[in-house]
C-alpha cells in the first residue's frame, strides 16, 4: 500500500485529484464508454462528494456495469465474500491469476447515485 507519508510527499492535492478524475470520467460519459467498478455505489458516493467539494459539475452515468451487482443477481444464495478476488475464484472456467491494477492507475470513481444527473 501507500503509506500517508509518502501520499503526502508525492501526491496531488485532493482538489487536483478530484478534477484529473473528473476530467477522465466526463470523457467516458461523453464517448459512451461504461464505468466499470467493483461494488459502483461506494465508489460513485464518495467520488459526487470530492467533485462538489472540488466545484465540479455532477456527471451522468447511464452506463455502469458493477461485478457485485450482477453477483448478488446471478448467485443471490452463493456464501462466502464478495469481494473481487473472491469472485474470481469461483468463476467457472478461469484460466489465470486475478489481474492487478497496472502501477500508476487507478480504479474508476463516479459520482453517488444521488448527486447523479438524470440522464434524459
Amino acid at each position: 500500500g501507500i503509506s500517508t507519508a509518502r501520499a503526502r510527499r508525492e501526491g496531488l492535492s485532493l482538489d487536483e485529484t478530484a478534477r484529473r478524475v473528473h476530467r477522465g470520467l466526463k470523457r467516458a460519459v461523453n464517448e459512451a464508454i461504461p464505468l466499470v467498478a467493483m461494488n459502483a455505489s461506494f465508489d460513485v458516493t464518495i467520488a459526487a462528494v470530492l467533485f462538489e467539494r472540488a466545484g465540479l459539475s455532477p456527471l451522468c452515468f447511464d452506463r455502469v456495469i458493477d461485478p457485485l451487482v450482477i453477483d448478488r443477481r446471478v448467485d443471490p444464495r452463493r456464501a462466502g465474500k464478495r469481494r473481487l478476488d473472491a469472485l474470481w475464484r469461483t468463476t467457472p472456467g478461469r484460466t489465470q491469476r486475478p489481474p492487478s491494477p497496472s502501477p500508476g492507475r487507478s480504479g474508476a470513481a463516479s459520482p453517488r447515485r444521488a448527486a447523479w444527473t438524470r440522464c434524459a
